[in-house]
């Protein structure tokens, strides 16, 4: 497996294979920002617009540990597809453990 400094897990009803880049996320509010941002019916949320990368389950120190962290996703993130995610930048997002990886790269598929 590719080496990277940072590792996560994504839950995502894109359909990626190994080696695809994901596409950026989006920072969705449930309480109006008020700040313009746009809300999304279908997702009962507010769309505060792209992110500057892919969010994700911080895994990094969890790699042994993979399906304890697999299965917080699943019950956490409902999506089609669950897959695990690398990049060597990245920044902490809003939930607990996520974080924001820049270009992510999609390592493995669940």
């Amino acid at each position: 497996m590719k080496e990277f400094e940072w590792y996560g897990i994504r839950a995502d009803n894109a359909k990626y294979e190994i080696g695809d880049i994901c596409a950026l996320s989006h920072n969705w509010w449930q309480d109006n920002p008020e700040d313009g941002s746009e809300y999304n019916k279908s997702l009962g949320l507010w769309d505060g617009g792209e992110l500057d990368g892919t969010s994700a389950i911080n895994c990094t120190d969890d790699l042994d540990n993979l399906p304890k962290v697999v299965e917080f996703v699943k019950k956490t993130y409902p999506a089609t597809y669950i897959y695990l995610i690398g990049s060597d930048v990245c920044y902490g997002g809003n939930d607990a453990n996520e974080i924001i990886m820049a270009d992510a790269e999609v390592l493995k598929e669940f």
